[in-house]
């Protein structure tokens, strides 16, 4: 939910007041079908794999690799914001990576972090839609 609060603002700073709200009009534009589609069904599928991959696999992959698990952290969660596209968005996104990383690390169980993905994604999503 902060990210909901902090990227608009910081992506104002940056980019200009005009940017944000351009892309937020284009998005209110899509019709409500494949909006409720977006949220529900894209949202849950990027939680999954995107949590299957980046935590379950590449992480891991990372720990035995390098055998530091907060350098293997910290690289996921690197490529994990850049996968995500080189805006501010990005920064947020690592963020998020380096979160859903420690808690991964922590009690190996991505089911948790998947539901909190989806359920930030239909916020994100439905914020951006309906305010």
């Amino acid at each position: 939910m902060i990210f909901q609060i902090i990227e608009p603002i910081a992506s104002n700073i940056i980019y200009g007041f005009d940017m944000m709200e351009q892309m937020i009009s284009e998005y209110k534009e899509v019709p409500l079908f494949p909006f409720l589609y977006t949220v529900l069904i894209t949202s849950l599928t990027a939680g999954i794999c995107e949590e299957i991959i980046w935590r379950g696999y590449i992480q891991t992959r990372l720990e035995y690799k390098l055998r530091n698990k907060i350098f293997a952290i910290i690289i996921q969660a690197i490529l994990f914001g850049l996968w995500h596209g080189t805006s501010i968005h990005a920064i947020f996104t690592a963020i998020f990576g380096f979160t859903s990383g420690f808690l991964y690390y922590r009690t190996r169980r991505l089911i948790p972090i998947i539901v909190s993905h989806w359920i930030g994604d239909v916020i994100g999503f439905s914020v951006m839609y309906f305010i």
